[in-house]
């Protein structure tokens, strides 16, 4: 063989070598849920999707496979096996197959192109799992800074002043409330009829009864004036004597001598709904008891 034929299969091989790697699919930009590796997803909707990258032209995807695991490179959860189809987005997770919440997956892709050749694996992508039902949050709690157990001894006269909007329906104030709520006053703003109408009420061990019924129509209120504004309620809890203002104007004034001191907190009920911007709490006498200020997480 001379030099020339001996030198035309060398570079024959090395444009054919050439070819197929620029030719070559790479599969990259996984989403999951159309986000990159997220965070507290639900399961019952999860979809994929991923962008195929090559520098030759012509070159199609004519068929995919992704595989699930819980380990990177794993397929324990899901393996789809080949699939004819060019679709790269919305590609779904089968319903049978259920998944653990709080958990990460990881996943990837590899594809087919029109002449047969199959890509590498893309690199392992990953989800998370949320909380998916109530009874997944058993045992949670809320994350706020330590509080001390109040001093009951200091909540006997006070005035709880509380700037609120009532998003819907109701927006309810504990006062002189046990500190697990089940024996307190609770003084509700309720939109629900024709008039709005404070609702004074008393809960002995968990139930509630209704002591009257104040039609705040009669001193220039509306539903609509109290839904979806602000407004500020002012209760003085003086001996057995309980003062209310709805927006400086009294709107009640009552004794009872069933609860002598307590805590205040907040009580609404679905659909009941409102917003608490500002809470203080001042002894008789002077000396504030509680004055959280919300935007620096305290409450």
């Amino acid at each position: 063989m001379n030099r020339l034929n001996w030198l035309f299969p060398l570079f024959f091989a090395l444009f054919v070598f050439g070819l197929s790697e620029s030719q070559a699919i790479t599969v990259t930009n996984l989403s999951c849920n159309g986000r990159t590796n997220p965070l507290g997803i639900a399961t019952n909707d999860l979809s994929f999707g991923w962008t195929s990258v090559t520098n030759a032209r012509g070159v199609v995807q004519s068929a995919y496979q992704i595989r699930v695991g819980t380990t990177a490179g794993g397929a324990d959860v899901w393996d789809s096996g080949l699939v004819s189809s060019n679709r790269q987005t919305d590609i779904t997770l089968p319903a049978g197959i259920l998944l653990t919440p709080a958990k990460r997956y990881y996943w990837q892709v590899r594809v087919r192109d029109g002449s047969a050749v199959l890509s590498d694996w893309s690199e392992a992508a990953w989800f998370e799992t949320g909380l998916l039902t109530s009874a997944d949050w058993a045992g949670a709690d809320w994350i706020t800074r330590p509080v001390q157990s109040p001093d009951l001894t200091q909540w006997s006269n006070y005035t709880a002043t509380v700037v609120f909007t009532l998003q819907s329906q109701a927006f309810g104030v504990f006062l002189r409330s046990s500190t697990d709520g089940q024996n307190a006053y609770m003084w509700q703003i309720n939109v629900t009829g024709g008039n709005p109408i404070l609702k004074p009420h008393m809960r002995v061990n968990g139930t509630y009864t209704v002591l009257s019924t104040v039609n705040l129509a009669s001193f220039g209120f509306s539903n609509a004036r109290l839904t979806g504004t602000t407004n500020t309620i002012q209760v003085v809890v003086s001996g057995t004597n309980i003062t209310t203002k709805l927006n400086g104007i009294t709107v009640d004034t009552r004794s009872d001598t069933t609860f002598a001191r307590g805590v205040v907190g907040f009580r609404t009920f679905s659909p009941e709904a409102g917003c608490v911007y500002q809470v203080q709490v001042v002894k008789a006498g002077g000396g504030t008891l509680i004055a959280p200020n919300f935007s620096l997480g305290e409450n």
